[in-house]
């Protein structure tokens, strides 16, 4: 069974493609302000992929202030939109839980992607689902 984090809709993105969506999760994360915690998680996400560990400072120094500075076209926002929203909720996850702020924030960004509050709810669903069994079994072994 793939683990619900390492799914990803291409295989060979580029460097500019893997930049951009580091600064997606920074500005999720950076909602409350981003913690280690937070971070250590965007650079596991980061080297999970196989992608330089690097981007996650590069990214820092161009932050977005919303998904629409983002070069993208609509068709290609589509293609990877739930990726960016599971992604985000997961990085919202890290530091003490999915706040209301946060929830807020992705729920914009949702908008923004035209993703419906039903695939949304699934989505957090989904994430919270997982970050729980994570959890659990953590406790156990």
């Amino acid at each position: 069974m793939k683990n619900l984090f390492n799914s990803f809709p291409v295989e060979n993105g580029e460097r500019t493609d893997a930049l951009n969506f580091t600064k997606i999760l920074q500005y999720i994360a950076n909602v409350d302000g981003i913690d280690q915690t937070e971070k250590a998680g965007i650079l596991h996400l980061i080297t999970s992929r196989g992608w330089d560990p690097k981007l996650y400072d590069e990214a820092l120094q161009s932050p977005i202030k919303s998904i629409s500075d983002l070069p993208y076209n609509s068709e290609t926002i589509g293609v990877f939109s739930n990726y960016i929203l599971r992604d985000s909720i997961m990085v919202a996850h890290i530091e003490g839980g999915y706040s209301e702020d946060e929830s807020n924030q992705i729920s914009e960004i949702a908008k923004e992607l035209n993703v419906s509050k039903q695939i949304l709810s699934d989505i957090e669903d989904a994430v919270d689902h997982h970050v729980k069994s994570i959890k659990i079994w953590s406790s156990l072994i």
